[in-house]
């Protein structure tokens, strides 16, 4: 390994669309509610989640009250 670093400069901020915060809500979701389950807990998990959030599915009160927690954040 040589003593050599370039420097880059960082990342641009950009505005970001609805659909991205949208993820990013369900994801930060998905990784509170779904943590330690395995395969098929997690994917069942997940897909309860993502189906609430962006299907309009039924919702569980605790998916509803940490969506409301995330977006405070």
């Amino acid at each position: 390994m040589s003593g050599w670093v370039k420097p880059r400069k960082p990342i641009s901020q950009y505005p970001k669309t609805e659909q991205q915060k949208k993820v990013a809500v369900a994801g930060k979701v998905v990784g509170r509610l779904c943590r330690g389950k395995r395969k098929g807990e997690f994917y069942e998990c997940r897909h309860e989640i993502l189906d609430c959030l962006f299907h309009d599915g039924k919702c569980d009160p605790q998916v509803l009250e940490l969506v409301k927690e995330v977006k405070q954040t």
